[in-house]
């Protein structure tokens, strides 16, 4: 299988929630990028592939949590993999500081990072 990852995943277990058409999936994060994620659910479900949710990660409790818009790019019955297309601008900062505390390639991450604050930067211009 050829990889198509531009971002090295961490294992990372939090309480996760995926919202999809106002039906909420609960499950727990199996590892996560700083581009996306792959969530387990609790119990078998559908998610619809292509399809544009919301998945909030607990981190301490319910009161501390990361959101993001994600769109679904790989699903069955008990995971999706999903890519991160929006949230809020103090969320990248939070998940690098997240990722940062779990990853075993530093180096690795800080070029993904930089690379990011270089998009970022020629997008805004």
């Amino acid at each position: 299988m050829i990889e198509k990852r531009q971002f090295h995943r961490v294992r990372l277990s939090a309480k996760s929630e995926l919202g999809c058409h106002d039906i909420n999936f609960q499950g727990h994060l199996e590892n996560i990028s700083i581009n996306g994620a792959l969530v387990r659910f609790d119990q078998d479900v559908i998610v619809p592939i292509g399809g544009e949710c919301v998945l909030t990660i607990f981190l301490e409790g319910d009161c501390d949590y990361l959101r993001f818009h994600v769109e679904v790019v790989h699903a069955t019955q008990s995971l999706a993999g999903m890519r991160f297309i929006h949230h809020e601008a103090d969320t990248l900062r939070r998940l690098g500081k997240l990722v940062a505390t779990a990853t075993t390639e530093p180096i690795r991450l800080r070029a993904e990072m930089e690379n990011i604050r270089g998009l970022i930067t020629d997008y805004l211009g």
